[in-house]
Parts: structure tokens; C-alpha cells; sequence
């Protein structure tokens, strides 16, 4: 991986679901528990500060680094995607998520990418209004989950959740 980053030991955590890397000292945590939680962990001294609970899989670093995207599941049917302030950490509201879509990923140019069953969606803020259809992979895939992007942006992994026989 060509990272030159000394292994942290973070006390009374063994349960990161997800992090993202924020800058030399601090780190996006999911912490899994009773309560799932995201937490901002500051690594010279192992301090933590609670952003939100029940989120999303995706936490997502802006290209400036000014900004952290995350996933807010208020209930079953009311997730949204939410923006981050890295100085203020105060949450701003970008856009809902496609229904029951917890996973995406985020070019370089601030557009976003969902899958929902079998097709990918774009959502660029300030350009759209919603979420526009990019492509329709239903005769080969079903269920699109868990994407990301190379460094590049220009090649794209995702999971096909595939449904066994009945």
C-alpha cells in the first residue's frame, strides 16, 4: 500500500465497523455496540468525539478535505445523506438516499454515486435536484451494494447480492 502510517492502538475499541481517514490525526469511526455509533477519533491523545448514531456504511472524505459524508437513519424509511464540517463538526443535509440505499461513493467532482437493485444513480448538489439514472445493469445484476471508486474515479467495485434458489 505504499503508506508509511505506524499501526494505532485505540484503548476499549474492538469493534470499527468502517473508518475513513481523515488527515495525520484523526480518523471517521462506525464503532459497532448495542447503539452503533460515528465518532471522530483524534490520535495523538485516543480523545473521541460523538457525531451521530445509527448511520449509514459509507463515510465518504470530500476531494478539499473540508468535509465528511455520512449517512443519518433517523428511522426505517427516512435516511439521508449528510455533510460533515471537519472544524465546526456541525451536520448539513445534502439529499435523501435512494429508499433503503445505505452505500455509495463520491467523485472527485463532488457527484455522487448509488446503486439501488439493479441500477447505478448520480446525484450532483447544486446541478440536480435528485437522484438521475445513470444505467440499468439488470441482466446481469440485481441487488448493487457497497461501491467504490478507484483514485482516479474511473473504474468503479461494487457488490451483487445474489439471492439463493428457493
Amino acid at each position: 500500500l505504499n503508506q508509511k502510517l505506524k499501526p494505532t492502538f485505540i484503548p476499549d475499541t474492538d469493534s470499527i465497523g468502517y473508518y475513513c481517514r481523515i488527515d495525520e490525526k484523526r480518523y471517521a469511526m462506525f464503532l459497532v455496540g448495542a447503539v452503533n455509533t460515528f465518532q471522530i477519533l483524534n490520535v495523538a491523545d485516543t480523545s473521541r468525539k460523538l457525531i451521530a448514531s445509527d448511520i449509514g456504511r459509507s463515510l465518504k472524505l470530500s476531494a478539499d478535505g473540508k468535509f465528511l459524508f455520512y449517512i443519518l437513519k433517523s428511522n426505517e424509511r427516512e435516511w439521508k445523506i449528510l455533510k460533515l464540517n471537519l472544524e465546526t463538526y456541525t451536520s448539513d443535509f445534502v439529499i435523501e438516499t435512494l429508499p433503503a440505499c445505505e452505500d455509495f461513493a463520491l467523485l472527485s467532482g463532488g457527484t455522487f454515486i448509488m446503486g439501488q437493485g439493479s441500477k447505478f444513480f448520480s446525484f450532483t448538489p447544486g446541478k440536480n435536484d435528485y437522484w438521475k439514472e445513470e444505467t440499468d445493469l439488470g441482466k446481469t445484476f440485481t441487488k448493487i451494494s457497497r461501491i467504490a471508486l478507484n483514485a482516479q474515479g474511473n473504474k468503479i467495485a461494487f457488490v451483487d447480492i445474489i439471492s439463493s434458489p428457493k
